[in-house]
């Protein structure tokens, strides 16, 4: 049986913790939150046998074997670290992994030194018509893959990492070769997950597939009624025939040239606990055979930060970027057609002058 704690208990904490009763093999023994009034109502809610205020108190006396890190992401490095220093063997950490470069190459540096697992909360890979999807894509049926539009209205590091988790696992998680990228909006930074309010980007994949990637409040289509949190579309147009996904509403394909059609719903809330629950089993099975990996390991993950960070950076630069797949670094990039080395990668300071050059 392994033991599992929550840090943070805030909202979203209850999607994490109301999957527990379903699943045998791991046991919710603890939760941590500053906030007294709202650690208390949480663990009562959810039946915590321990109450935490402190996460090192929490580390040091409850034997964690996973750690649900549910909190803002301005917040991530010093947790993770401590947690991994403390012997705890997973760690699972909401989206985005991170807001900054540097700190996603820190958390990977110590996921190589300790050994601690962690695993980033893109659920949705787990709900059933993104894996059909994939398995669609692979058996051939619709040719092959031409380009992808994908869309939110959510930030590009707000419902930015789903929607690009999700595009790169349909594609089988390739690294893209390059991305053209622009932004507007400094709306996006007043609040935690801070980037521009609006961001267009092309990738490049190999076999010359290119992706079109959208996250803004004005994105293209609400074909399926959603909100701002619930849009998100992938449009997938293939050599032999095209496939759909809607967040809520639907998803489906069809062959070209035949009348039949596959039309299935797709309704978040009716997916979300199965897809939280089967994602939270499948780190404690990972944990007991080292062969079942999870779908959204931090390999997996820091493709998605990094080709994220690529764009925002093509952004500030105002040209294309070029992409390493060996080292996780963006090392060349071309203006006018006229190849230029970008010796350093993606950094902070990147993402840090893109906010201070767009207009006020």
């Amino acid at each position: 049986m392994f033991r599992s704690a929550i840090l943070g208990c805030g909202p979203r904490a209850n999607n994490h913790a109301a999957v527990y009763p379903d699943i045998a093999a791991m046991d919710l023994v603890a939760c941590c939150d500053l906030d007294a009034e709202r650690r208390d109502a949480f663990a009562s809610k959810h039946g915590v046998p321990a109450r935490y205020g402190d996460l090192h108190d929490m580390l040091d006396k409850g034997q964690i074997d996973v750690l649900h890190r549910v909190t803002q992401p301005d917040y991530r490095l010093a947790g993770i670290r401590a947690a991994a220093d403390a012997g705890v063997r997973a760690i699972i950490v909401e989206k985005p992994l991170t807001l900054w470069p540097m700190e996603a190459l820190e958390i990977a540096e110590i996921c190589r030194e300790t050994g601690c697992k962690v695993i980033v909360n893109t659920q949705r890979r787990y709900f059933p018509q993104y894996p059909a999807i994939r398995d669609l894509i692979r058996s051939g049926k619709l040719g092959e893959v031409d380009f992808v539009r994908a869309s939110t209205w959510g930030g590009p590091l707000a419902m930015g990492p789903h929607l690009m988790d999700l595009v790169m696992m349909v594609l089988d998680d390739p690294w893209p070769e390059a991305v053209w990228a622009s932004a507007e909006g400094l709306e996006g930074y007043e609040w935690t997950h801070a980037a521009p309010s609006h961001v267009q980007a092309t990738y490049w994949f190999p076999g010359n597939r290119r992706v079109f990637w959208e996250c803004s409040p004005r994105g293209l289509g609400n074909r399926s009624g959603a909100t701002y949190w619930m849009h998100l579309d992938l449009d997938i147009h293939c050599t032999n025939g095209v496939i759909w996904a809607q967040q809520k509403g639907r998803w489906g394909y069809q062959v070209r040239g035949q009348a039949e059609v596959f039309d299935a719903p797709a309704d978040y809330f009716e997916q979300e606990h199965p897809g939280q629950r089967d994602f939270t089993a499948a780190v404690g099975a990972w944990l007991d055979d080292a062969h079942k990996v999870h779908e959204c390991r931090l390999e997996t993950a820091l493709p998605v930060m990094w080709t994220i960070f690529a764009a925002l950076k093509s952004a500030k630069l105002g040209h294309q970027i070029s992409l390493n797949n060996d080292t996780g670094f963006f090392l060349r990039a071309s203006r006018e057609g006229r190849p230029i080395d970008v010796p350093a990668g993606v950094t902070d300071n990147d993402l840090k002058a893109l906010r201070n050059q767009l207009p006020r």
